[in-house]
């Protein structure tokens, strides 16, 4: 007896109750072996012996369960794995796929669990064989428990998806108590995202009508920073649904938030990729522009209105011009890449209205346009930085660079390279390699000849005490070698510099600012010195009082670019209280920025539109990161 037969019929044997009963039927179809004639009972004993010693082998469906009973869920998963290959009766492949669920479940598999319950449904005979009432209750049961899954996982989504599967079999009363119950989550357990993915995948039905009100609603509540997102969310929502009643209550809160916002004395307006593949990078950047302004206790007189430049459906041009029609901000924050940047040259000029990105990172950008600033950490300051603190404060002066043939690489190398030399030190070799290189052993090979042409030393192979000869002993000349990449490819690098003796201090820039550095290098990356703006653990004062205040505020740890757009900010709202009251001023006032108090320490805006600031130093000391200024 298996167990899937204690589903629908008395239990022979204790397993648990999976789906409803009532498909004795079913079972007569998919498993002819249940169907069979009763014998007539043996009265010889030793026939009887005979033909019950076979019997005595336990099935496999019941060698899991024991298992699985056990809480032996490796073993289970195991023998069902192997059973599942071995037999074609689709009243065991049930049962086995079942418990395949339950076993993954309780590991926390959720996902696998999942699999192998979606597989079950693939398993049903068509309606006109099992029939459409047990059908019916067999798949719902079913969905119900990938439903939970999801929600166990934290997909939410998926178990919107999976619920709106069984509300599509469900009778009229259970229709509702779905509808009900999928409100109740869309309301009270769907993050923006999840509510922008409901709202994405079902644009004329429910409950992408519902996804979309509920946006609005969070994003009113948000206050009036969210203006233009939920702008849009609006007019989509009167588009797609237009009978909605949500629709034109919708309409009316968005015409009183902008009446309210255009009575505000001073607009920022932010420009940042609110959707897409940088999302994350500007939610991080927006959580820090709002700290700024929160702590500056000016909601009376202040006011920021976010656009999500990601939008495919307008340009950028239209967007800002549109905002400046309708708020005429003071100045405008952001973008995030320095292309759309650049691009805002003429319309910032034209208007007056001074933009500044936390993030942009190419050098001189007032060559674009004098109303272009850029308070992001440039190649030009990491470059110099980190060229100049290993000569001053380590004392070295011969070095190499290994960089990725990228600009990022290409940058900070000229940048180091001008630096050292200005400084009268020198640069042995610089090398370029391909990004997403692993072998980088001929790469160390160019630099090794290279030092051993200046200070290098390579001893020939001595003799061993039974005449072997040891490998010949390398000790290298140079004090330092450059590597501008992100921390993982450093990590190898430095794994591929040790084991070939190219045992020198190692150098970096902001790249490297990622605790898994020395997950990826381990040993290989101990005393390395690198530079960045920002430091999580920082012994500054200031930036203790940042993490604090952004942990308070946001339950989580600030990125750089939380800790940039905090700087950007606050810089803003200080040519403010200076007296600034126009776009122009503004612009007049942050082209003026001296010494500045950053996060990082003092800071001046130089003639390019660039942020000139003090850096952090930064060693990797017994596993950790350790600020060294």
């Amino acid at each position: 007896m298996v167990r899937f037969l204690s589903m629908f019929i008395a239990p022979v044997i204790t397993v648990r109750t999976v789906v409803l009963g009532s498909m004795v039927g079913f079972l007569a179809l998919a498993s002819p072996s249940f169907s069979q004639p009763i014998p007539a009972p043996l009265t010889n004993n030793a026939e009887r012996s005979a033909i019950e010693e076979p019997q005595k082998a336990e099935h496999p469906l019941e060698q899991a369960q024991r298992a699985y009973d056990k809480h032996d869920d490796a073993a289970a998963i195991k023998i069902l794995a192997a059973f599942i290959r071995t037999t074609s009766n689709l009243a065991e492949l049930v049962d086995a796929y079942s418990l395949l669920s339950d076993a993954f479940t309780r590991r926390g598999e959720y996902q696998r669990a999942v699999m192998q319950l979606e597989h079950l449904l693939s398993l049903l005979p068509p309606i006109d064989t099992l029939g459409i009432h047990t059908t019916l209750q067999v798949t719902t049961k079913w969905l119900q428990r990938i439903a939970r899954l999801h929600t166990q996982q934290g997909d939410l989504v998926s178990a919107v998806d999976t619920m709106l599967r069984e509300h599509a079999l469900a009778k009229a009363e259970d229709q509702e108590r779905l509808v009900a119950q999928i409100e109740t989550m869309l309301q009270t357990q769907l993050t923006r995202d999840d509510l922008h993915a409901v709202a994405d995948r079902y644009p004329t039905m429910f409950p992408g009508d519902a996804a979309l009100s509920h946006l609005i609603q969070r994003y009113d509540h948000a206050g009036n920073n969210e203006f233009f997102s939920m702008e849009q969310l609006v007019n989509r929502l009167v588009e797609q649904f237009p009978e909605q009643k949500s629709a034109q209550v919708a309409v009316t809160r968005l015409n009183t938030l902008r009446v309210q916002l255009q009575a505000h004395r001073y607009i920022i307006g932010v420009a940042l990729p609110m959707s897409g593949p940088l999302a994350p990078y500007a939610k991080d950047i927006l959580t820090g522009i709002r700290l700024a302004i929160n702590q500056q206790q000016m909601t009376d007189s202040l006011g920021i209105v976010t656009i999500d430049v990601a939008q495919q459906d307008r340009t950028l041009i239209d967007q800002v011009t549109q905002l400046q029609a309708d708020f005429n901000p003071i100045a405008l924050l952001g973008p995030l890449l320095s292309k759309n940047l650049n691009a805002l040259a003429e319309w910032a000029e034209y208007y007056g209205i001074p933009v500044v990105s936390p993030t942009a990172t190419q050098p001189a950008v007032a060559r674009h346009g004098s109303f272009l600033f850029s308070t992001a950490t440039t190649g030009t300051l990491l470059g110099n930085a980190i060229a100049q603190y290993a000569m001053f404060d380590l004392g070295m002066t011969q070095f190499a660079i290994l960089a990725p043939d990228d600009p990022y690489g290409a940058e900070l190398s000229t940048v180091f390279a001008t630096a050292i030399a200005q400084i009268e030190g020198i640069v042995l070799a610089t090398v370029f390699y391909d990004p997403g290189e692993t072998d980088f052993k001929p790469y160390i090979q160019i630099i090794r000849d290279n030092d051993l042409k200046h200070d290098g030393i390579l001893l020939p192979p001595l003799e061993g005490e039974e005449g072997e000869e040891e490998d010949e002993s390398y000790f290298p000349g140079l004090d330092a070698i450059f590597l501008p990449d992100g921390h993982k490819t450093v990590g190898l690098i430095a794994a591929h510099l040790h084991y070939h003796d190219m045992n020198v201090t190692l150098l970096g820039a902001n790249g490297w600012n990622n605790s898994d550095l020395i997950r990826y290098g381990e040993q290989a990356v101990e005393g390395g010195v690198f530079v960045d703006t920002f430091n999580l653990h920082s012994p500054n004062t200031a930036m203790q009082a940042f993490v604090r205040d952004y942990q308070a505020s946001y339950q989580s740890d600030p990125s750089e670019f939380s800790a940039l757009a905090y700087d950007t900010t606050q810089m803003v709202l200080h040519t403010i209280h200076q007296g600034a009251m126009t776009g122009r001023a503004v612009g007049a006032s942050l082209r003026a920025l001296h010494q500045f108090p950053s996060l990082s320490g003092p800071a001046t805006m130089t003639p390019a539109g660039t942020l000139n600031r003090s850096l952090v130093v930064i060693t990797v000391d017994q596993g950790a990161f350790v600020q060294l200024n």
